[in-house]
């Protein structure tokens, strides 16, 4: 990648679309949620960090990357981190959600902090080192 974006400096056009990591799995692979039907428990195979980049270029020609890191705790912490940057520019954003997690009738549950924050349910697999959350793919970090 550091290739791509030295060139891309250089003034020479290059077309970025699409996402750093695994694929998505076809229907019927896959090693299913790991989740009891009605428990409100951890899954210890989600325990540790998980991040997914998004590179994109506007039509402008600046390309820009969005990095969203996941840390579920064994303690049920969550925290959610989003970098987007300007990688033409230089330019720097980020957001750090803190929150509750917990695997509940399928699905992977996060209550966001201070309570009263919401709280979102997102279906979830496991395929090797990969957590597709959502239908979006994160490499174990």
């Amino acid at each position: 990648m550091l290739t791509l974006f030295l060139m891309a400096g250089c003034g020479e056009r290059i077309d970025i679309t699409g996402t750093s990591g695994t694929t998505r799995p076809r229907s019927g692979v896959g090693t299913g949620t790991g989740a009891t039907p009605g428990t409100g428990t951890v899954d210890a195979r989600l325990v540790g960090r998980w991040s997914r980049t998004v590179l994109l270029q506007d039509n402008s020609g600046s390309v820009h990357a969005s990095r969203t890191t996941w840390r579920f705790g064994s303690d049920a912490s969550a925290t959610r981190a989003v970098v987007a940057s300007n990688l033409t520019f230089g330019l720097v954003d980020s957001v750090v959600t803190q929150g509750r997690w917990r695997v509940q009738n399928g699905g992977l549950i996060v209550t966001y902090l201070p309570a009263g924050s919401g709280e979102a349910r997102f279906d979830y697999l496991l395929q090797g080192p990969t957590l597709f959350l959502g239908g979006l793919a994160f490499d174990r970090q």
